[in-house]
Parts: structure tokens; C-alpha cells; sequence
């Protein structure tokens, strides 16, 4: 899970920052991102790995553009998405964040 950490944060955009990280194994025991290792260190069988968070560039265009293009990226590196069969942004939406309206995302790669 190592590996899949660095890759995660070697796409990550500037303009993206993460709220929060769980890794689910296929018994549906939640972790937080402490506790990604699955036990014996194995694949991630049956797994999923869900973070969400928000993106702000002040137009919406361009931050749905890049949460489209990163969730792309992660997809197609075999560091992070080797044994998922899927990784997809489910959810996007408008929110405020302070003083800002941003867009919050969640992205998700399963087994």
C-alpha cells in the first residue's frame, strides 16, 4: 500500500487536497489511512480504497477538467490501480469551504 500512497501522491494536483483516506477490506472492516496495510500484507483482494476531498481553481470548468484527468492518471498507473478493476470519481459536487466555493469529490477504486 506503500507504493499506491506515493503514486497517489505523485498525481495529486495542486489544486486538490484530501479530507479523508479509507481502505475497506472485502469483510467491510473500515480503516483510515494508518491502517492501509491489509492484514498479512497481501493484495488487496475484494478491497476498496475510497479518499475524497475538494478542488478549488475559482472556475468550475477547470476544476471538474482536472478531478476528471487525475482519476484518468490513476487509473492508468499501474502503481496505484495494479489490482483494481475500477477507479471512478462517483461523486462531484459544488460546496463551501470557509469563505469559498469549491468543488468536493470522491474518488473510488475497487477490487
Amino acid at each position: 500500500m506503500d507504493e499506491k500512497l506515493k503514486a497517489l501522491g505523485a498525481h495529486t494536483p495542486p489544486a486538490v487536497w484530501l479530507s479523508r483516506v479509507q481502505y475497506e477490506s472485502q469483510a467491510g472492516a473500515g480503516r483510515d489511512s494508518s491502517q492501509l496495510e491489509p492484514a498479512g500484507g497481501g493484495a488487496l483482494a475484494g478491497a476498496q480504497f475510497t479518499f475524497e476531498g475538494f478542488c478549488f481553481f475559482g472556475n468550475t470548468e477547470q476544476e471538474v477538467e482536472t478531478l476528471n484527468n487525475w482519476t484518468r492518471s490513476l487509473s492508468e498507473d499501474k502503481t496505484f490501480s495494479g489490482n483494481f478493476k475500477s477507479v471512478t470519481l462517483e461523486d462531484v459536487r459544488r460546496d463551501e469551504y470557509e469563505t469559498r466555493t469549491v468543488t468536493r469529490f470522491r474518488v473510488v477504486a475497487k477490487e
